[in-house]
């Protein structure tokens, strides 16, 4: 499957947030790159080297897996903020990045928790139409995690706010957990 939003509108350059839950699926689907992204966007993702690009992707180096918040300025100068990947297959987990052009910081939450930060963070000028949820923009390196309550903010969120969205409770089955998992969704389930 595919879904994408349009960035215009939805994603501001300038400084935001951007937040998800994800399950984490039990085993990533093989690929060349070894990376599987939640979300991406990119101005120039055919080109070489990449640029203007965000995405948030999980990736193998040297035996070790981390949760990447990548970026790539107009120059193609890549960044990574990475964090060991230390979280339980088949179990739902908030994913939250935020980032101030004007300060040049990005910073990466998991569950509600801020994970890493960076600072002198040259962030892109410009991004791709489209903002593709569960994959890059090429169409490879999907996530197959199933993905619930991705929002979009034109502001950074304060850590107390980030928290917050991470500490919300399904109102059927009482866990912590993106809303309405449970009982109220019963038929269909998106994977990517």
């Amino acid at each position: 499957g595919e879904l994408t939003y349009p960035t215009e509108g939805n994603v501001h350059l300038e400084r935001g947030t951007l937040a998800l839950w994800a399950r984490i699926p039990d085993q990533y689907p093989e690929n060349t790159t070894d990376r599987h992204y939640l979300w991406a966007t990119s101005a120039h993702a055919d080109g070489e080297p990449y640029t203007n690009t965000l995405a948030l992707r999980r990736e193998s180096a040297d035996g070790a897996a981390y949760w990447n918040f990548w970026s790539v300025d107009q120059d193609g100068t890549s960044h990574d903020l990475r964090v060991e990947d230390a979280l339980e297959p088949g179990s739902w987990h908030h994913f939250a990045v935020v980032w101030d052009q004007r300060t040049s910081q990005k910073a990466l939450y998991i569950d509600g928790e801020l994970a890493a930060e960076a600072g002198d963070v040259t962030m892109p000028s410009q991004l791709g139409e489209r903002l593709h949820l569960g994959r890059f923009t090429t169409g490879y390196g999907a996530s197959s995690a199933q993905l619930d309550e991705f929002a979009s903010w034109r502001r950074v969120l304060s850590p107390r706010e980030v928290a917050h969205l991470a500490e919300q409770q399904d109102p059927y089955t009482r866990t912590t957990g993106p809303v309405a998992t449970a009982r109220a969704v019963t038929g269909r389930t998106v994977l990517f």
